[in-house]
């Protein structure tokens, strides 16, 4: 009877300690979510400074490119998924600025998706 009863309790405590650990694990993910969306914003803010500034065309040309270069160096050693998105739909530079915004955009708001 004593052998069933320490049973019980084993039982009992591997199943909380696998909610708290889960529970740890969530919060871990979400604050890390939390974080990357915020440098994803920044990402954003920047984008669209750049693509606002009336610069001559060489100087716009230069700063998507940077730009562009410094979200794939953030996005490609954190998730190949989101990397990808980034890239897809390239065009003139021009264009491309903005479709890489709106790429950008839309991982933000699907973290969890992609990270």
């Amino acid at each position: 009877m004593l052998a069933v009863e320490a049973a019980v309790l084993v039982l009992v405590a591997y199943g909380e300690l696998v909610t708290l650990v889960q529970q740890i694990t969530g919060a871990k993910r979400k604050k890390r979510l939390r974080r990357i969306t915020s440098e994803l914003r920044g990402f954003i803010t920047s984008g669209e400074e750049a693509r606002n500034r009336l610069d001559s065309w060489n100087a716009r040309i230069a700063r998507a490119r940077t730009w562009i270069a410094d979200v794939e160096g953030y996005l490609k050693p954190r998730s190949e998924k989101a990397f990808e998105e980034f890239r897809w739909g390239s065009g003139p530079v021009s264009t491309e600025l903005q479709v890489r915004l709106d790429n950008l955009h839309r991982i933000s708001q699907n973290a969890e998706h992609y990270f």
